[in-house]
This record gives C-alpha cells, structure tokens and sequence, in this order.
C-alpha cells in the first residue's frame, strides 16, 4: 500500500500574482484556490462566479480531492482524526476556506490562466502582460522560457501603461483603482487630473 501523498498550502507569487497553491496531489502539480483566483482577477463576488466554473474539466472541490488522495469517502472527510496523514492538510483547509472549507473549490493551472485572462483587475494586469507580452513570445522565438526578476518590472511598467491609458478616459475606473496601482507599481498617478 503506498503512503497517502502530503497535500499542503504553499504561496505562489509574482506578477501580478498572488495566490495560495496546493502542491503534493499526485495528478496535478498545482491546483489554486477558485475563489482567490477570481477575485485576484477581479471577477466580483468569487464565491458567486464559482457557479460558472464549476462545471469545467479542471475544478474540484476540496472534499473530493481529498478522498482521492487518502481513500476515504468524501462524507467522512469531516470526521477525519488528528493522526491521520491528511489532518494537517486539513487544518489548513479550515483557517485558510473557513467553516465550509470542503465545500471549497480548487481548480488546475489551465483554469486558473483562463480566469485570470477574463479577469479586468489592474492589479492583476501584470500577470496578464507578463504571459502575453514576454512569456509567450519567449517560447515562440526560443522555444523555453525561464524566469528572471527583470520580467516581473517590464510587466509591471506594462500593466502601468495600460492602466494609465484606460483611467486617462474613464475616471470611475480612475477613482477605483488609483491607489491600489500605485501601491503596485511604486509610482504616483500621473494622469492628467484627480480622479475623484
């Protein structure tokens, strides 16, 4: 009988992203919290739009991945004892979800980047620039791509100008998220008026 795989909560940063991860399911190296990932890409009401994934390959709730990796039916998930390989995995799921953690869904990486494309958050536009305006041409032109800290700024000064030019003609969008951008770039709005 082979041992039940540690699950456990790790942080994933970087441009534009911030997020907690679940590393240690056999099937799939990481899968991300839904919630956050919506709300990190700026869906309103994370818990609410769930409804619109859930349905997609790639979503599962937590329950379910947790039988899948101890073998325990996923209506005994809740009476699972503190020695039990998957206890502090549990714990976890408690203070980071909340009362009905498994209930929560997670969902893979393919999901999480279809979210975050949809998503309109500024403060999640560097991630959206980083893929699209240097990772994927990386891989076009050579065929890899490695990280490095540089790539992190450029899609962060990316996402600035992006952010500078739409605020430039809609103040609500101005007044909503000045301040967070400029908390996420280190740079002071210079966009021709106050947003109100």
């Amino acid at each position: 009988m082979s041992a039940t795989p540690a699950l456990r909560f790790e942080s994933m940063q970087g441009p534009g992203l911030d997020l907690t991860v679940i590393t240690g399911h056999p099937e799939h190296e990481l899968l991300f919290v839904a919630t956050q990932v919506l709300n990190q890409a700026g869906l309103k009401d994370g818990k609410r739009q769930i409804q619109r994934y859930k349905e997609a390959e790639g979503m599962y709730q937590i329950k379910d991945i947790i039988a899948e990796v101890s073998t325990l039916d996923a209506k005994d998930i809740t009476t699972i004892e503190h020695g039990h390989p998957v206890a502090p995995f549990v714990s976890a799921c408690k203070a980071l979800i909340g009362p009905r953690w498994k209930d929560g869904w997670v969902c893979t990486e393919s999901v999480m980047y279809r979210i975050m494309f949809r998503g309109h958050s500024p403060l999640s536009e560097p991630f959206r620039q980083w893929v699209a305006s240097i990772v994927l041409p990386t891989l076009r032109k050579t065929g890899r791509y490695e990280y490095r800290p540089e790539h992190g700024e450029q899609a962060i000064a990316l996402a600035w100008e992006t952010f500078k030019a739409r605020a430039a003609v809609d103040e609500v969008y101005a007044a909503k998220w000045t301040a967070a951008m400029e908390l996420l770039s280190g740079q002071k709005a210079s966009l021709g008026h106050e947003p109100s």
